[in-house]
């Protein structure tokens, strides 16, 4: 007969906890193994249960919701005095984080995508200007000055871009006890960006949206924890235009790359505006160290 698998019939089942994790012994039987399981000092009468269809493989999750992170790391067959039964403890071990030395992340970077309006060539260095004359011709390419006889419209216009941005999700399972001391302290983080340099990335390209949490025990004794960020290159100081009663943006406003560079360069100080001839860059985000309280980085 063809060796068969019982689930949760064997005593044994149990739960260990350590300093960095969690232990759960799931016991199962197998039953019509060939050969005397009965005792003996032949190990590989035991170790014939290992190959009995629908055994788990190590390393594969425990089939439960909220521990599936604990993964099999132990399949030991032991004698139960059967002659052809043997009971196989399946022990899985689900790492755990402390707050005192949080380093086990997992992070996964995406992009995702908006649609803005831009006044600018790719480095902000030149305006999207349009100009028409009724008498230029086809070869002229730049606008001719206005005269009592040339009257030159001058117009930067604005168009649509794909702007890309990337999202970290940073994702963690730790003790409850030790969720607690950290979370009020990454909770009021959200909604802030990176008032220091962060990894390579400077002050205020990354903007944490908050963390998110899970936890299938009424005491909470183990937290899945997610905190997601959402990056923009240019920084989180939005860009405001001028633009008169006719939705016209001033040809001769001063240009995106021009008012960043404009001492001191850079991004304005908190809470503040920088603005130039048609131009605005704003803080408008609160800012908050990241390297202090994120023992990652991007």
């Amino acid at each position: 007969m063809a060796m068969e698998i019982e689930f949760d019939v064997v005593d044994g089942f149990g739960v260990r906890e350590k300093l960095d994790s969690l232990e759960i012994v799931r016991p199962i039987l197998v039953k019509n193994v060939p050969g005397d399981c009965s005792g003996g000092q032949n190990p590989g009468v035991l170790l014939q249960a290992l190959t009995a269809p629908g055994m788990p493989s190590l390393r594969s999750g425990y089939p439960y919701p909220g521990y599936t992170g604990a993964l099999l790391e132990e399949r030991n067959p032991r004698s139960i005095r059967s002659v052809d039964s043997v009971a196989v403890d399946l022990v899985y071990r689900l790492r755990v984080t402390q707050a005192s030395g949080i380093n086990t992340w997992s992070l996964t970077d995406s992009t995702q995508t908006a649609h803005l309006i831009t006044y600018v060539s790719a480095d902000g260095s030149t305006s999207l200007l349009v100009w028409y004359e009724p008498t230029a011709t086809d070869s002229q390419n730049v606008p001719p000055a206005s005269s009592t006889t040339v009257q030159t419209v001058q117009r930067i216009v604005g168009v649509q871009k794909i702007n890309t941005y990337r999202v970290l999700k940073a994702a963690s399972t730790m003790r409850g006890d030790d969720w607690a001391t950290v979370k009020d302290s990454i909770h009021d983080a959200a909604g802030k960006i990176n008032s220091d340099t962060w990894g390579s990335h400077g002050r205020g390209t990354w903007l944490f949206l908050g963390p998110s949490t899970k936890t299938f025990d009424p005491t909470q004794s183990v937290v899945q924890v997610e905190l997601n960020f959402l990056q923009d290159k240019n920084g989180h100081f939005p860009l405001l235009a001028y633009v008169n009663e006719k939705g016209v943006h001033p040809a001769n406003s001063i240009t995106e790359k021009k008012l960043r560079d404009r001492s001191p360069a850079g991004p304005p100080v908190v809470g503040a505006i920088k603005t130039g001839r048609g131009l605005t860059l704003a803080s408008i985000y609160q800012e908050t160290a990241f390297s202090g309280l994120f023992s990652f980085t991007p």
